[in-house]
């Protein structure tokens, strides 16, 4: 069953070696929409407690 694996391994090594690179470039963009949502969320909030406290 060893050899079984080995054959479809070795097709697949040439896609995967392409990928780390996409991968990597859109892994990125998703964290940085993640990160700066999070920011206006928290900056939203800290505007409304501005508020609050003024009136």
């Amino acid at each position: 069953h060893s050899i079984t694996p080995q054959e479809p391994s070795s097709p697949p090594q040439q896609p995967h070696v392409t990928p780390p690179a996409p991968t990597q470039g859109e892994a990125f963009p998703v964290t940085f929409q993640h990160v700066l949502d999070t920011y206006f969320a928290l900056l939203r909030r800290v505007e409304h407690l501005e508020h609050d406290n003024a009136a």
